[in-house]
């Protein structure tokens, strides 16, 4: 099963799943946004994905950094700016990190370091509407020793 949280807004959902012990392959949750995916014991959720939308706060994270799902997080999409204590602190909460997509951020070089990346075992990294520029596509490389794909909407494939 697969299931978008912000479809979802009825915490009862979820809960029937997690009494009938179903196993759910996929959610995906939308910060800020209230997610009754986060509040729920005994969920089983084999993989989440989180998109961040512009200037998330410590604040809107506060569930999900609260959440047993907070291990299970394989993708982040990040929208716009973002804070860079919340990426930091997600990076620390979250090693098993494969995909990493990165839209039309401004401020990307203030949060995207060598910590971070460092945390996460990236296979994917897309990137898109953003200044790339040679410093970043080194770090990454570097960085990311599992690393496969970094793709760029505006250049096609970076590296292969």
């Amino acid at each position: 099963i697969e299931l978008s949280s912000s479809n979802h807004k009825d915490v009862a959902c979820f809960e029937w799943f997690a009494k009938r012990n179903c196993k759910i392959n996929y959610v995906t949750i939308t910060l800020p946004g209230s997610n009754h995916v986060l509040r729920v014991n005994n969920l089983q959720v084999k993989n989440l994905h989180i998109t961040l939308t512009s200037n998330v706060t410590m604040k809107n994270c506060t569930h999900l950094f609260k959440s047993h799902l907070i291990c299970r997080v394989r993708r982040i999409s990040i929208f716009e700016d973002q804070n860079k204590e919340v990426i930091e602190h997600l990076s620390i909460l979250t090693s098993n990190i494969e995909t990493l997509y990165i839209y039309d951020s401004d401020n990307y070089k203030e949060w995207l370091s060598k910590d971070v990346l460092s945390r996460w075992k990236l296979k994917e990294i897309v990137l898109s509407q953003i200044d790339l520029n040679l410093a970043t596509i080194t770090l990454i490389v570097q960085t990311c020793s599992e690393l496969t794909t970094v793709f760029d909407f505006l250049q096609n494939y970076l590296t292969g």
